[in-house]
């Protein structure tokens, strides 16, 4: 049994490569994207890991038993084709099942020798960590999620019982979530500012969640925007304002945000659109600290991530913003990736659960309360497309 381990920039440049060594009888054992190469892990190039092998000496083929009718009738002739196909669909089942335990032993071998899959991890096992890997789920938190399935479904007879392995996964992941602290998010709130890089879309995602305190919890409910950086985001948010038929302040310095505050205290909660920065400057993160940094408790701050964003970058905003006080987390841009891996990587590292979901631009129908069940079904959601 020959094995390599081929890569290339593109799933086609490797089929490529795979049939030109090994030829069309090669059998594609597993493949996964990786990313390799870059400076400090910036510039990585995408690359295809595929496994492939070949056989020089095949299984043979059970050869065929010939029967002879006893009488030469028309009846014992068909009887006897009859016979005669059924012993082929045996020797035929028999045939592949025995290449399916081959190649599965095989594959248990690829796994051992594999640096990137877990030791632990069985051959059914494979495929739901890669999935999760594939979802930029990070390696130990996949791994040790898969670990407890496998742990959970060792006493089945996983070659019979395989379907079960996504419930099990689902039902490891929801029972994670609901272990973790709850978004602080209750539209009691008097002041709800939203922060975050600049393109995730707060000013959006500002008026979805404020129509659905308007139209849905009867709040009166008024806008204030120091995102005077951006003329734009102070005429997209008046036209909200306007839309909603609520009151808008703009405040230029802290002096006016303060006068805002007052003048508007008298509604049930106001919503502070900030301005988008680069989220490395920490100068900015200063500056919004203490603007936002009140006596009073009765506040909430909306760090407005994308989810579309790189999970790395999202990470490293997360962190850049999260001494600022009586945080939740909303995730944009859901409806823009196939990638929810972020969606448990910060739930779980950081032991926060995220209070929204925005996918889509329409306000205020495209945004949804994140709850474990609805993580664990986008992150599982192209597990039998795959």
């Amino acid at each position: 049994m020959k094995l390599k381990k081929f890569t290339a920039p593109t799933m086609p440049e490797a089929m490529q490569q795979i049939r030109s060594e090994l030829g069309s009888n090669a059998v594609i054992l597993q493949s996964k994207e990786v990313k390799k190469g870059g400076v400090l892990g910036f510039f990585q190039k995408k690359q295809f890991e595929v496994y492939a092998a070949l056989d020089p000496e095949p299984t043979p083929r059970v050869k065929q038993k010939s029967y002879e009718p006893l009488v030469d009738t028309n009846e014992d002739k068909a009887f006897d084709m009859h016979t005669q196909d059924r012993v082929n669909e045996s020797n035929d089942d028999m045939h592949i099942l025995a290449e399916i335990k081959q190649m599965k032993k095989l594959l248990e071998v690829t796994t051992a020798a594999n640096e990137d899959i877990p030791k632990g991890l069985t051959t059914n096992f494979i495929w739901p960590y890669t999935y999760l890997i594939n979802q930029e789920v990070t390696p130990l938190l996949a791994e040790e999620i898969v670990l407890q399935v496998q742990q959970n479904l060792e006493a089945e007879e996983m070659e019979e019982h395989a379907h079960l392995i996504k419930d099990e996964l689902h039902k490891e992941i929801v029972q994670r979530l609901k272990a973790i602290e709850k978004s602080t998010f209750t539209y009691d709130e008097h002041i709800v500012h939203f922060i975050g890089p600049t393109g995730v879309g707060k000013t959006t995602t500002l008026a979805k969640i404020a129509a659905k305190a308007k139209l849905e919890k009867n709040k009166r409910v008024a806008f204030i925007t120091t995102d005077t950086y951006r003329i734009a985001a102070i005429e997209q948010l008046k036209t909200y304002a306007r839309i909603l038929e609520v009151p808008i302040e703009v405040a230029y310095t802290k002096e006016e945000y303060d006068e805002a505050i007052q003048k508007l205290s008298g509604y049930d909660q106001i919503y502070v659109d900030t301005a988008g920065r680069n989220y490395r400057e920490t100068s900015f993160v200063k500056d919004l600290t203490a603007l936002i940094d009140r006596p009073n408790n009765d506040q909430a701050t909306m760090l407005v991530l994308s989810l579309s964003s790189k999970s790395n970058d999202i990470e490293a905003i997360y962190h850049q913003f999260n001494n600022l006080p009586n945080q939740s987390i909303i995730f944009t841009k859901v409806d823009e990736t196939r990638q929810f891996g972020s969606l448990l990587n910060i739930s779980l590292h950081e032991e926060r659960q995220i209070a929204f979901l925005a996918n889509g631009q329409d306000v205020p129908n495209d945004v949804m309360v994140s709850t474990p069940e609805v993580i664990s079904s986008y992150l599982l959601s192209g597990y039998d497309d795959e």
